[in-house]
């Protein structure tokens, strides 16, 4: 939803600043491409919680959420 949200933003502000006309699917395909350029991973908050949990923690969770801002907390038991 964020995504979506954020790539709107991106299309009216490039018409409103650049009369450029862009879908939002082209968007989010270049976002996508510069992020992969710049090596940058993204993962989803239950790809995170699977991570921590092969990494040997037990109890992991995500805590709170808003929009693309998350907090994922993991316990690991000694």
């Amino acid at each position: 939803m964020y995504e979506d949200f954020q790539a709107r933003y991106i299309q009216n502000q490039l018409r409103k600043l650049e009369g450029e006309e862009l879908t939002i699917e082209e968007i989010i395909r270049r976002r996508n491409d510069n992020r992969e350029r710049a090596r940058i991973n993204f993962y989803t908050i239950e790809g995170q919680i699977t991570l921590l949990r092969e990494s040997g923690f037990k109890n992991a969770d995500c805590v709170w959420k808003h929009y693309n801002i998350a907090i994922v907390v993991g316990l690991k038991n000694k």
